[in-house]
């Protein structure tokens, strides 16, 4: 997919609500702090081919049944980077290669029924990656190989 985008800047889908589905498809682009900030009601997000996550994407997002990120090369998942996206069925990272998955990359996440990573390549998952996200109902880790955990 080449759709020359190469970054989502800050409250680019501004009070987006009620949607059925929004994909947002490209090789390779960044999302922006604040980017997908204050969506609500939106059945399915799905995110192919982000590069770069910044802190604070989804600042109060709220009611996505499914936020899928797939076929990405993130560099890390930042603390925070989850930070105030709220009552969500289900976020799944899937086919991806991640460098980092921070300390606090869940922090911020609330009210969330599961988190699945599945089929990823894992650079380094830092103790204390999923700390921070609350009312969390489960965690996946299946079919994620890391590199190196660091201690």
């Amino acid at each position: 997919m080449d759709n020359a985008l190469e970054r989502v800047r800050a409250f680019a889908f501004k009070n987006v609500e009620n949607l059925r589905e929004l994909i947002i498809e490209e090789r390779c682009f960044e999302l922006e702090t604040n980017s997908l900030a204050t969506i609500t009601r939106v059945d399915f997000l799905t995110l192919r081919g982000v590069c770069s996550l910044e802190v604070g994407v989804f600042l109060n997002s709220s009611r996505l049944h499914q936020v899928i990120i797939v076929d990405s090369a993130l560099s890390q998942l930042p603390k925070d980077g989850f930070a105030e996206l709220s009552h969500l069925n289900q976020l799944q990272i899937r086919e991806s290669r991640i460098g980092r998955i921070s300390e606090g990359a869940l922090s911020g996440l609330f009210t969330v029924g599961s988190v699945h990573f599945q089929s990823n390549q894992i650079g380094r998952l830092v103790p204390g990656w999923a700390l921070g996200a609350e009312n969390l109902g489960s965690l996946w880790l299946v079919n994620s190989p890391t590199e190196e955990q660091v201690n």
